[in-house]
């Protein structure tokens, strides 16, 4: 049988693979609580958000483009506001003077924006953000407000903080914050004890350069390279042949389109993943064999069904990398990888449901 793989990836380790490494082991709330303290930065900010995504339906991120406002989250209705820091520490019990003048002037700053004050002769005087009026206007008001730092260990935060938030209060004209508005300052712990800790959050924290890869390649733009589509597109085209769907044209080519899509996605993230873990190629080149052969296997048993094979390799692969991450991949991330895998068997010629292929499988 021709190899039928995209031409630039003639060498490539299906995506199902290359993340089956990563598997979560039994981790404590202890333990997530050390992970989460030694992210930073960005990769911190991100943790927290994919926990409140995944804890409130209507959670919702603030794009920084043009600037956030202050914010870096919302949830409740726009009502709970969240703002995220996650400096470089030392990981000691006790915080210098200088991290906690950095987590104070980085908060303080936050603040300020939300209320809209800024300083002016040592006082407060009030300065219209335009950001957060083009997020909350006419909307809501928010009611909370959450500080959330990667390292929070010393009892006076807890009132430098509520003292910024009592002058900002104060001189606020309170466009968008309600006059009853609280403020509560986490750490790690304060945020696995508020936001359900589930097993996606643990596996987030575990491999934060996984997760990233795939979440930057899922909103990527560029092109992982030309995709060989003979094969894919003449099993869709039998499809649209048969009598039997002749009213099933734009399924056929929603289906078509779908897949082509995620075959597509699985080669971008594959790409970056192999930059960042590149190890995991070799280590797992097996996995991909035998979803091979069992995509071909099904493929032999045509008859009790025309898309048999593809319902076969889909649940196979569904399964595969279930058994292999556990729930910590999350159920959306696990059918986006098996739907490339599965849409690149289609183009290998693995998953066949013509009933006389043409010689390009040969």
């Amino acid at each position: 049988m021709r190899d039928q793989r995209p031409r630039a990836h003639r060498h490539a380790v299906p995506l199902a693979v290359i993340i089956a490494v990563v598997v979560l082991p039994s981790t404590t709330e202890e333990e997530f609580v050390r992970l989460v303290s030694l992210l930073t930065g960005n990769e911190f900010q991100r943790q927290v958000c994919r926990m409140l995504a995944d804890a409130y339906v209507d959670f919702q991120t603030v794009p920084v483009e043009g600037g956030d406002g202050g914010l870096d989250g919302l949830s409740h209705g726009l009502t709970h506001a969240y703002c995220c820091y996650g400096p470089d520490h030392t990981g000691k019990a006790a915080l210098d003077k200088d991290l906690r003048n950095a987590i104070v002037k980085k908060f303080r700053s936050d603040l300020r924006r939300i209320f809209e004050v800024a300083t002016k002769n040592s006082k407060l005087i009030d300065k219209p953000n335009p950001e957060i009026k083009e997020v909350l206007e006419g909307v809501s008001k928010i009611r909370a407000i959450r500080l959330v730092c990667n390292v929070f260990k010393d009892k006076s935060l807890i009132r430098r903080l509520n003292a910024e938030f009592q002058k900002c209060m104060t001189a606020s004209a309170l466009r968008y914050v309600a006059a009853d508005c609280g403020l509560a300052i986490w750490g790690p712990k304060e945020l696995a004890n508020n936001v359900p800790l589930s097993e996606s959050a643990l596996f987030r924290a575990k491999h934060p350069e996984v997760c990233n890869v795939i979440d930057s390649s899922r909103a990527a733009t560029d092109d992982p390279g030309t995709v060989d589509e003979e094969v894919f597109d003449a099993k869709f085209d039998y499809l649209a042949r048969r009598p039997a769907l002749a009213g099933r044209q734009k399924n056929i080519e929603r289906a078509r389109e779908g897949y082509r899509a995620a075959w597509t996605r699985a080669l971008t993230l594959e790409q970056r993943l192999a930059v960042s873990v590149p190890q995991l190629h070799l280590r797992f080149e097996g996995m991909r064999a035998n979803a091979r052969m069992a995509a071909n296997a099904a493929s032999l048993r045509l008859g009790a069904g025309l898309l048999e094979p593809l319902d076969a390799a889909t649940q196979d692969l569904t399964a595969r990398v279930d058994e292999i991450l556990g729930a910590g991949i999350g159920a959306e991330d696990r059918d986006e990888i098996a739907r490339g895998e599965v849409a690149r068997l289609i183009g290998y010629c693995d998953v066949e449901w013509r009933e006389d292929p043409d010689d390009e499988c040969d």
